[in-house]
């Protein structure tokens, strides 16, 4: 899978020695290619070209963007393609998330479901964004946020500038944050007695495809007292450089944060663990399920378990 927040870079930088708009192939299959656009005056849309005899034909429009079904030249003058624009100029960084989020489910999709229904349940889950309406992050959703926030936090302060890039926790079956010479899977817990971590699928603690992997988990309390995701978002504004805030909010947002909302539960750190997860580590991953059994979620208990680092925050 690509990154698109990139392409959108890519086809920016273009836009810079032309004057006529732009068009960068993104996604092809057998079934739909996907093209991004973009012009000097703001004008951002996807287009999807179905590859098909099917007759696909979306013409919609709702809060902030607009689907249309036309032929463009310069794709193929012969059958039309689906065209998405942002309607809202001021909210490029959101649609640059959704066409992430839209990129994703049809590279996942693409052979299980049809093309309108991607495209349509895509939209419908994404257009409180659109029209400003946010989608709330649950309790259990923040907690996870905010040790990755906190993981991020940590490692600009030790001056590691690709931290913000490397961080994949956004995106469905990666580790948290994937590095050249390792990954890092970030828990969290406020279990105060016994050290047991969630995880959400067998891909979590997969450390067959890395080169080295680690868990990082953090042991948090619920306070009245204390920061939160939003606290965590402008401690890190001050940590990297202006070019990078577009990107760092473009990942928030795909991680389904308002960054209009500071009301958000409040959390005290009260020990970072760090563990080496090897063949030995209790896990269950792709090996031990084989090819028939997947989305397996289940619990660990850390109690007992060797660790490479430990720091008490309250010491």
């Amino acid at each position: 899978m690509i990154d698109l927040y990139i392409k959108w870079q890519e086809l920016e930088e273009k836009l810079n020695n032309s004057n006529m708009p732009m068009i960068l192939n993104v996604f092809s299959s057998r079934i739909v290619d996907m093209f991004i656009q973009s012009s000097i005056s703001s004008d951002y849309a996807i287009i999807l070209h179905i590859n098909t005899d099917e007759k696909i034909e979306i013409n919609r429009e709702i809060t902030g963007i607009k689907i249309s079904t036309y032929v463009i030249n310069a794709i193929d003058d012969s059958k039309p393609s689906i065209i998405i624009e942002n309607l809202n100029k001021s909210s490029i960084t959101i649609f640059k998330a959704f066409s992430a989020t839209l990129y994703e489910n049809l590279y996942n999709r693409i052979d299980k479901d049809s093309i309108d229904e991607i495209i349509n349940k895509t939209v419908d889950e994404n257009k409180n964004y659109f029209s400003g309406i946010r989608n709330d992050l649950g309790e259990m959703e923040q907690q996870g946020l905010y040790g990755e926030l906190l993981f991020l936090k940590e490692e600009l302060i030790k001056n590691n500038d690709k931290a913000l890039d490397c961080w994949e926790g956004i995106n469905k079956n990666k580790h948290d944050f994937v590095f050249a010479d390792e990954s890092i899977e970030v828990k969290t817990t406020r279990n105060q007695s016994r050290l047991n971590i969630h995880i959400s699928n067998e891909n979590q603690l997969d450390n067959s495809l890395v080169k080295k992997l680690k868990l990082c988990v953090y042991r948090l309390e619920k306070v009245n007292v204390g920061k939160n995701i939003f606290d965590l978002y402008n401690e890190i504004l001050s940590l990297i450089p202006s070019n990078k805030y577009e990107l760092f909010k473009y990942k928030l947002i795909k991680a389904g944060m308002d960054l209009d909302n500071s009301n958000y539960i409040k959390f005290r750190e009260v020990k970072r663990i760090v563990y080496d997860v090897d063949d030995a580590f209790p896990k269950i991953d792709k090996f031990t399920c084989g090819d028939r059994i997947y989305s397996v979620e289940y619990y660990v208990s850390l109690d007992g378990v060797e660790y490479l680092e430990e720091v008490n925050y309250n010491e």
